[in-house]
């Protein structure tokens, strides 16, 4: 019995692998069938599609239009890289790789709601009521500079919209070379260098608007041509030869030089740093809290020679003849950490034809604000103008307040304006408008939004 059994152990111990191996040989062989099966049909699809060297040239062609694509695409990007890289940096710009070429372009809108309300007015119309308000586009302007050829050889040119009829107008168009000494000229229409008020952009005022001391005594936009030089860091000396007060405005009606009332107009002016790093420059008024110290003195003359006798200060009566007459400022700006500080002076001496009227205006400002690390910035200004005539000396106070939003491209400004006394040779633009005599008590709100791009 145990003989018997062992037998059959050891038979079944010797049938298994076999019968294991003819399992796995049914399964190749089934394998095999489907791959196959598989050649089959891919021949079967190469077959129709057409022959095999058909079909392999139509891989290469496909290859080669994939390759020539690629190719052209790098190319492509390579020259784009090669000739102008583009960006905003402040100022949208496109520029060459060799530095031998730069455009810039940017803009400025701001718009404005004023009401002005006044006492004594002879009637209600549009321009005599009490009170008036409203809406206004106070500046929209479009910005184009740079350089061609060499950083050396600048360009300038900006285009502003007429606030009354929004026609556009050419505000500023100059050109310049700078020489490897440092001397700097320039020639075309800019802004003459006389009042810092004037001279700091309308984007970067701390009140809504320039004071009515500066639009009374400035030289503003005139052609002519300018010298720039540094003798040594932290002075900068400006001297321009020019067609006179306000030749350059934009609707100026007498800029040809056959018709200017001016026979020539000198201007020069001087900048230097007090304390504080001699690399500053006094573009803004505002401080921010990383600024460190910095005290700058300027100050500036203008003379003007008049070619047939005509008014020389915004002040005098009209009818004033003048052969000539010379108006002098001083400024000084402090700015450390978010204070800022400010004063200037103003004065004119006049010469008069035969008959003529002579006056001797004057008028000072001082002005200050701290802002703070939320970007809000409270702000005060006091101006006085003596005009030296039958008219009345005045005063102006405005306080009020910025919002930096996005530094000053996205701001917001609101402020309020009393004038003291009677208000004579001011700008409806600042939202200010003349007095009858007699009368004073002038009271204006500013509200303004900043965009620049």
């Amino acid at each position: 019995m145990r003989r018997s059994l062992s037998t059959a152990a050891i038979a079944a111990a010797l049938l298994t692998p076999a019968v294991s191996m003819a399992q796995d040989g049914a399964a190749d062989v089934e394998a095999l069938r489907v791959e196959l099966a598989e050649m089959r049909a891919e021949l079967a699809a190469i077959k129709a599609a057409g022959t095999m060297a058909d079909a392999k040239q139509e891989m290469a062609d496909l290859k080669a239009a994939v390759d020539a694509a690629m190719k052209d695409a790098e190319t492509r990007i390579q020259y784009a890289q090669d000739q102008l890289s583009a960006g905003h940096n402040g100022k949208f710009f496109l520029e060459s790789p060799e530095d031998d070429f730069l455009l810039n372009i940017g803009g400025q809108i701001q718009g404005r709601y004023v009401f002005n309300t006044r006492d004594g007015q002879p009637g209600t119309s549009l321009t005599t009521a009490n009170d008036l308000a409203g809406f206004q586009l106070r500046r929209i302007k479009v910005k184009f500079g740079g350089f061609i050829g060499d950083p050396k050889i600048t360009y300038a040119v900006t285009l502003a919209a007429n606030r009354d009829t929004a026609d556009v107008g050419l505000e500023l168009a100059a050109v310049g070379y700078t020489f490897d000494n440092g001397v700097r000229i320039s020639g075309g229409r800019f802004k003459s260098p006389f009042s810092l008020d004037e001279l700091i952009s309308s984007t970067r005022q701390l009140a809504a608007e320039r004071s009515a001391v500066n639009d009374i005594f400035t030289i503003g936009y005139t052609e002519g041509v300018l010298v720039e030089y540094s003798p040594a860091k932290g002075t900068k000396l400006r001297a321009s030869l020019n067609d006179g007060a306000g030749a350059g405005e934009i609707g100026f009606n007498s800029s040809d030089f056959n018709e200017n009332n001016t026979d020539f107009a000198v201007t020069g002016r001087v900048d230097h740093v007090l304390m504080g790093d001699k690399g500053s420059k006094i573009k803004e008024y505002t401080s921010t809290a990383k600024d460190d110290g910095v005290l700058v003195l300027g100050g500036a003359f203008h003379h003007e020679e008049v070619k047939t006798g005509v008014l020389g200060s915004a002040i005098i009566s009209a009818g004033a003849g003048l052969e000539s007459f010379q108006r002098y400022t001083a400024d000084l700006v402090y700015k450390d950490a978010g204070l800022n500080a400010g004063a200037a002076v103003y004065f004119e001496t006049q010469q008069a034809v035969a008959g003529g009227t002579e006056a001797d205006p004057f008028g000072f400002q001082f002005q200050g604000g701290y802002r703070f690390e939320n970007n809000w910035e409270p702000f005060f200004r006091y101006e006085y103008v003596d005009p030296d005539t039958a008219l009345e000396d005045f005063s102006i106070i405005t306080f009020g307040v910025n919002y930096y939003q996005i530094k000053h491209a996205s701001k917001f400004t609101l402020d309020f304006q009393f004038g003291i006394d009677s208000l004579s040779g001011v700008s409806d633009g600042a939202g200010l408008a003349n007095d009858i005599p007699g009368e004073d008590g002038q009271f204006a709100i500013r509200a303004q939004y900043q965009l620049l791009f």
